[in-house]
């Protein structure tokens, strides 16, 4: 009898539930056994490593570019968005700004100026130009000038700056008083000599006090008298004094007068020196 051969019905049958329960039993054991949320670790740690590594070869690439720009001598222009529009240094104005000074009045030395301000946060730098800035809130004047003051950040940008004028220096003498500015004249019946100064001119600070010297021929120094009534003036004329001789000292001498001019300031200048005979026939006045 001729045999039969392959899979009977029952065969498969049985084979493809076999098959069934490994599956399930292959996919319990995926599930509950993290095999995918394994891989997905997998994958994020390799994502992080490959983001990590990138951004350093970025920053190594950024400070080759830095050092690449140094040796060529290049200069980076700095980022404006950087620096925060808020740290920009304010104006100083008269009003948040307050200037003082020493001395306050005429003086012929040098003039202290100290600029001082109510903003805070910022470097106060001073100027006697407008162009060399010093990083000090004092200036010291020798000649009249202007002062300048402005605040500046840590990244050297600078505010508008506000202004101080000093104008109390005055190192120029008045006038010299030499002949044909004065004229000398003695009446020997009262025993008088009388000597004017027709022009006294001090074109800044204006006149202080004229102090006369005096003496006689046979007198081994000079006496003096003080004329302090023309505080601030610019210019005098008809400026006189007499001098009237306490004894008979001025008869029959030769009589000398000479006269300092001050002004406000401290300065000097001496006048020529006049002389006048014992008969008042001969006159000099530094000729």
């Amino acid at each position: 009898m001729k045999s039969t051969k392959g899979i009977t019905l029952i065969a498969l049958i049985i084979t493809i539930i076999i098959l069934l329960i490994l599956t399930g039993v292959t996919m319990n054991i995926a599930v509950n056994g993290g095999l995918f949320n394994n891989a997905q670790r997998a994958v994020d740690d390799t994502n992080a490593k490959v983001s990590s590594t990138q951004d350093r070869v970025d920053d190594l690439m950024d400070e080759w570019d830095t050092i690449e720009s140094g040796i060529k001598g290049e200069t980076s222009e700095p980022d404006s968005e950087s620096q925060p529009e808020s740290n920009i240094p304010p104006d100083l104005t008269s009003s948040n700004t307050t200037f003082t000074q020493d001395p306050t009045g005429w003086t012929n030395e040098s003039v202290k100026v100290i600029a001082s301000t109510t903003i805070s946060g910022y470097t106060l730098q001073t100027s006697q130009d407008g162009t060399s800035w010093s990083s000090t809130n004092i200036q010291t004047f020798t000649s009249n000038g202007t002062m300048y003051a402005r605040l500046v950040n840590s990244s050297g940008t600078a505010g508008e700056y506000t202004t101080y004028d000093v104008t109390n220096i005055d190192i120029t003498a008045p006038t010299r008083v030499v002949k044909g500015m004065m004229t000398i004249s003695r009446d020997n019946k009262q025993n008088t000599v009388r000597l004017q100064l027709n022009a006294i001119k001090e074109t800044q600070s204006g006149i202080g006090n004229v102090i006369f010297y005096y003496k006689a021929e046979s007198d081994t120094s000079y006496s003096k008298t003080t004329y302090t009534t023309l505080q601030g003036q610019t210019s005098s004329t008809g400026l006189f004094i007499t001098l009237v001789a306490t004894s008979e000292s001025f008869a029959g001498q030769t009589i000398y007068v000479y006269a300092e001019i001050y002004d406000l300031a401290g300065n000097m200048s001496q006048s020529a020196l006049a002389t006048i005979s014992a008969t008042g026939s001969s006159t000099s006045y530094g000729d």
